[in-house]
């Protein structure tokens, strides 16, 4: 599990958290995003504040009912919010290539609600020449930088799945 260097997060090395990873025969471990990564999660790109703003509408008073109110916020979303998120993902991930990885850049406005009202809100955003000519340069780069350094190839015959668990069941 990667988790962001937040101050409300655990340590890394927090054995309570090791315990929990290895109980009943997981191998979870908890690992930090490393600094000033770019953001590339794209709950945190709009959907989780959606979702929180649907919620707050009302007081859970229990577990239970945060469960309830959390699923129902969530089955409320729209069409138009993932898309608008996934929309504001590809943005983000335009201006980290044209940055080569790094996150120092401003992120200029999509305009989509004027889009979504003029019906011409796109599914998918085309990127510039120059974004795609730097992202074939890293994938070659990348490409090459595994072909020339030998790797472990772990053994894939013991992985097994333990259960299938659909949390919105």
């Amino acid at each position: 599990i990667q988790q962001d260097n937040a101050r409300p997060h655990v340590l890394a090395d927090d054995l309570e958290v090791a315990a929990a990873g290895c109980a009943d025969g997981w191998a979870i471990k908890l690992v930090n995003q490393p600094a000033q990564s770019p953001d590339l999660n794209c709950l945190d790109l709009g959907f989780f504040a959606s979702i929180q703003s649907l919620q707050s509408k009302t007081i859970p008073r229990t577990p239970d009912e945060l469960i309830k109110e959390a699923l129902q916020s969530f089955q409320a979303s729209t069409a138009v919010l993932l898309n608008k998120t996934f929309l504001t993902l590809q943005h983000v991930m335009e201006h980290i290539l044209k940055n080569e990885g790094r996150n120092n850049y401003r992120l200029g406005h999509l305009h989509k609600e004027k889009l979504i009202h003029a019906d011409e809100l796109p599914v998918s955003l085309s990127c510039d020449g120059l974004t795609l000519a730097l992202a074939q340069q890293a994938a070659a780069a990348l490409s090459f930088s595994i072909s020339t350094t030998p790797v472990d190839v772990p053994d894939t015959t013991s992985v097994t799945v333990v259960s299938e668990f659909d949390p919105f069941y």
